[in-house]
């Protein structure tokens, strides 16, 4: 059994970031199962790495199909929306209220297999992850409590009111995110999430990334040294 897993981390070459960064999705969910396994083997601490997941533009492309239907009910360009221009707040606010959250969770797409990697991460043995959602309202809350029950059982999630900073107490805390509001005001370690939008911070495609990025060697915390770099730029180390 030992021995057909080594043979699996070899031919799969699981510990190069480049070689997973051009493997298919489904390439990419087999090397983090088998990294779920090798962790498992070397790692026996019960301390995790806190990660903390944003689910609008991560999980599901809920904000790209909310975008079409301002546009077609408001004549609102989601584009030319600026944080500091109350009435046009007001009005985002009536109309993420508004939205109906079962059918938009129901019928928006799930981006680059989020779902399937959150099982994974989930089962890690290194990683506690916990879904970090804004929410506009109750009905918004419920519905995403319900699709995350339904769709990733177990995972822990939590929700903050619309432009309400998220926060957490330990600086070992990862965000992954794609609002750069979200990840500016975090008090951790910020990971962007889509690289078709620019970002000061360090960018990501899929959730499997997180396992090239912070990971624990002889039971330390590391960060791969790229992104340390990275962070360094932009007075981001703890």
């Amino acid at each position: 059994m030992v021995n057909e897993f080594l043979n699996d981390t070899k031919e799969y070459n699981i510990f190069s970031y480049e070689d997973y960064k051009s493997s298919s999705l489904a390439l990419k969910l087999k090397k983090i199962e088998l990294l779920n396994e090798y962790y498992k083997l070397i790692y026996k601490k019960e301390d995790k790495l806190p990660v903390f997941i944003d689910f609008d533009g991560v999980i599901l492309d809920t904000m790209e199909d909310a975008k079409v239907l301002l546009q077609q009910h408001h004549d609102l360009d989601w584009n030319t929306i600026s944080r500091d221009n109350a009435e046009q707040q007001a009005l985002l606010a009536n109309f993420f209220k508004s939205l109906n959250w079962h059918t938009l969770l129901s019928g928006t797409r799930e981006i680059n297999e989020s779902i399937n990697f959150l099982k994974l991460i989930k089962d890690s043995v290194i990683y506690k992850p916990t879904i970090y959602s804004a929410i506009n309202s109750l009905e918004e809350s419920n519905e995403k409590h319900e699709y995350i029950e339904e769709n990733i059982f177990g995972i822990d999630h939590k929700f903050t009111m619309a432009h309400t900073p998220k926060v957490s107490d330990d600086k070992r805390s990862i965000l992954i995110d794609d609002d750069n509001f979200n990840l500016n005001n975090w008090d951790g370690y910020p990971v962007h999430f889509d690289s078709k939008i620019e970002s000061i911070y360090p960018t990501i495609n899929d959730l499997g990334e997180l396992y090239f990025l912070f990971y624990y060697h002889d039971d330390n915390f590391c960060i791969n040294n790229e992104l340390k770099e990275e962070y360094k730029k932009i007075k981001v180390i703890h």
